[in-house]
């Protein structure tokens, strides 16, 4: 007479109390990086609305034959466009504003006007991370050109 064994089919509780540990593990590791990760998504896409915004701007002026005014608020953190907004900034990262004075009577109100024949007030739009790493956008007065610049880098 054979004898039959009885075969048992699972997992032991170390076994799924390992893998459990194993997956807190990876979990605790990853997440940290998930926020940084966050934050520089964050930051780049506002440095890209912010460039956006400036060249949308600029055709407005060039299509419709009037002057366009792009306008940041610093009290409130928000960005413009012939007084419809934009966007509104997050507090994460600094936005220092050169800007003709002559265009805004608030010092808290920055402007960098484009005229219909394509020129502009010009001026230069600094975006900070708390890393230290930034952008700057620049806009050209005589041409009205908007162009893209790390902070890092020297140019005239």
């Amino acid at each position: 007479m054979m004898t039959r064994r009885r075969v048992i089919e699972g997992f032991s509780l170390i076994e799924l109390m390992v893998v459990l540990a194993i997956m807190a593990a990876a979990a605790g590791a990853a997440l940290p990086a998930m926020g940084r990760m966050y934050d520089a998504m964050q930051y780049r896409d506002t440095v890209r609305s912010i460039l956006s915004s400036t060249k949308a701007a600029r055709f407005k002026a060039l299509s419709t034959g009037r002057s366009v005014d792009w306008v940041y608020n610093a009290n409130a953190r928000e960005i413009s466009v012939n007084d419809t907004l934009q966007q509104t900034l997050d507090d994460s990262f600094s936005v220092q504003i050169t800007s003709a004075r002559d265009l805004s009577d608030d010092a808290r109100r920055a402007v960098i006007r484009f005229y219909p024949d394509g020129s502009s007030s010009g001026g230069d739009v600094r975006i900070e991370h708390e890393t230290g790493k930034g952008m700057q956008i620049k806009v050209d007065w005589l041409f009205g050109r908007v162009s893209q610049h790390p902070l890092e880098e020297e140019f005239i």
